[in-house]
């Protein structure tokens, strides 16, 4: 019976392991999100801005697993896209007129209540499952969040960390980098989700 299990564990380092390995790009993907409902409880009458900056935008990380298994391989994470179209998605549900997306404040009126999202911090790991014979994608990212003012003044910043988040479960090396895009996705709209949340009380803090 050991042998028998020894035998299926090498044969699942092989499959898992041995396919988590080269380069893999994971890009903003809608799919993963779009269909999510958002709970962001009342919503606010004010203009809304999501700023970001056109380098956010373009950020990438680059980066292997900070586990055993993944190290092979390197992911490249467009983190700047997915964190602005996320925003934009769970914020817009925050205001009665949506959010408009910028990359500059030049013109922003002053009754705008202006947004600012941003991962500061990221990782990925892959562990096996309970059986041995899959492997569960995990995430550790730090999202912060910033009220500005027109001349870019920050009014309030907070940051909000995921603690490990562990996704779906898979069998077979080639999906690691669609489950690891996914539970990506997936972490960053429940902080920016928190953040709405928690948005009017932020707002009575400030005035």
């Amino acid at each position: 019976m050991k042998r028998t299990f020894n035998i299926l564990l090498a044969a699942a380092c092989l499959m898992v392991g041995g396919c988590v390995s080269g380069e893999h790009q994971l890009k903003l993907t809608p799919g993963y999100y779009a269909e999510h409902s958002v709970a962001v409880g009342a919503k606010l009458f004010r203009p809304g801005i999501l700023y970001t900056t056109a380098a956010e935008d373009d950020y990438i990380y680059h980066g292997p697993a900070q586990s055993y298994l993944g190290r092979k391989a390197t992911f490249h994470v467009s983190l700047g896209k997915i964190t602005r179209a996320v925003a934009v998605k769970v914020l817009s549900a925050k205001f009665k007129k949506g959010v408009t997306a910028v990359n500059s404040l030049t013109g922003v009126s002053r009754q705008s209540l202006i947004l600012h999202p941003r991962v500061i911090a990221y990782q990925h790991m892959m562990r096996w499952g309970f059986s041995g014979l899959n492997v569960t994608p995990q995430i550790d990212l730090i999202l912060k969040m910033e009220l500005l003012a027109p001349d870019h003044t920050v009014l309030y910043a907070k940051k909000y960390r995921s603690g490990v988040r562990t996704g779906e479960a898979f069998l077979s090396g080639e999906k690691a980098p669609a489950a690891v895009n996914k539970l990506t996705h997936e972490t960053i709209f429940n902080l920016v989700q928190r953040f709405a949340l928690d948005l009017e009380k932020i707002l009575e803090e400030i005035h």
